[in-house]
């Protein structure tokens, strides 16, 4: 039975299909590639994990401004979001994490790293945020 819902924004078709026919087995997976419509999603539906491709588009919202906007929404503070990117240099993990990421799985996506971290922050208990 897939009982948690992962959001996914990427804007690389190829990499939502791929994404989507991979964790659909064992979750019930959601995508877009855009931000507008990710904020939309959020606002109607209540995910446990959000996968976050940092470089959205070439222009409108980044990754790290649609986080921004989810972390401000109350249901939303402590649901995990998994950067999904191609920065990939030393301290970019490090940055992501305190722009208000959970965790970061660089591209190209080691699919075993990838569902491991999913893994991780669906079982993981988070302390609420005071």
């Amino acid at each position: 039975m897939k009982t948690k819902k992962i959001l996914y924004v990427e804007d690389d078709s190829a990499s939502l299909t791929l994404m989507e026919h991979l964790l659909r087995r064992h979750y019930d997976i959601e995508t877009t590639s855009r931000a507008p419509k990710a904020l939309e999603l959020v606002r109607l539906k209540q995910y446990d994990l959000i996968l976050m491709d940092i470089k959205l588009g070439p222009v409108g919202m980044t990754g790290l401004d649609l986080v921004e906007k989810i972390r401000e929404i109350p249901a939303y503070k402590n649901v995990p979001i998994i950067a999904v990117t191609a920065y990939a240099m030393a301290g970019d993990r490090d940055y992501l994490i305190r722009k208000g990421c959970d965790d970061y799985v660089p591209k190209p996506i080691d699919f075993k790293m990838l569902n491991d971290a999913i893994k991780r922050h669906l079982t993981e208990k988070k302390q609420p945020v005071y």
